[in-house]
């Protein structure tokens, strides 16, 4: 997960939304330390069919992810000092599992022209709560490559707004959990991609890349095409 450089990024953009810990327990440490409350919000034909168990694991694996531990905790990496619980309060106060569920024909959308409808059905306030919709697919194309007279393209797991607008778009939509939702929280929390296409330019390290020098730029994997450049300051790898 994100090496020490990247915590005080974190940090900054964390102070741009106003998380409050609305039924969860901070921990206190020696270091920078932030939890945050969210809620998962179910989409689907038939939403009961996603245990509170499954909500629970996941976000049990999120914070093993970002505490660079349990099944995470192989390699180089560091403990960001970032947590993440379910909300144990609603908007209005009242107790709350941190999950909710709408049935929806939603649950499988077209992300250019349904995002606004699907989180339309229900969105928390997006400065008090990181927002998780979880939905089972999504009409949506992402790395269109043309190449020796043939199209190729990815279909996409998930997406996260990458700046805090604070209105109710706010947040983190998955048709997965595990490394699909910390990759995508990573986002959220404002990481950009290490990688951009065809491009493995390394000159400046705060700009190339995802724009932090601990790791070089990398470029995408088609056309067998590698950065090989070390990174102009290496801290740590993740």
């Amino acid at each position: 997960m994100p090496a020490l450089v990247r915590i005080s990024l974190y940090s900054k953009l964390i102070g741009s939304r106003i998380f409050i810990l609305l039924g969860c327990m901070l921990l206190y440490t020696s270091v920078f330390s932030q939890r945050i409350p969210v809620v998962v919000h179910i989409i689907s034909d038939d939403p009961d069919a996603i245990s509170d168990a499954t909500i629970i694991g996941a976000i049990d694996e999120l914070n093993d992810a970002f505490a660079h531990t349990g099944i995470w905790g192989f390699g180089p990496g560091a403990n960001t000092g970032i947590s993440f619980c379910l909300a144990g309060k609603d908007p209005d106060g009242g107790n709350s599992t941190g999950i909710t569920r709408t049935k929806s024909v939603l649950f499988d959308f077209d992300v250019d022209i349904e995002n606004n409808r699907m989180k339309n059905l229900i969105s928390w306030d997006t400065r008090r709560y990181m927002n998780v919709w979880y939905v089972k697919g999504l009409k949506s194309e992402i790395f269109p490559l043309y190449n020796c007279g043939k199209w190729s393209r990815m279909n996409e797991g998930g997406y996260a707004t990458f700046s805090s607008g604070g209105d109710f778009r706010d947040g983190i939509v998955v048709t997965g959990f595990g490394r699909l939702l910390a990759h995508e929280t990573g986002h959220y929390l404002g990481l950009k991609h290490t990688f951009s296409l065809f491009n493995c330019a390394n000159g400046d390290c705060s700009v190339d890349g995802d724009g932090i020098c601990d790791t070089p730029p990398q470029s995408v994997f088609v056309q067998q095409i590698h950065c090989l450049a070390s990174p102009q300051t290496s801290l740590i790898r993740t």
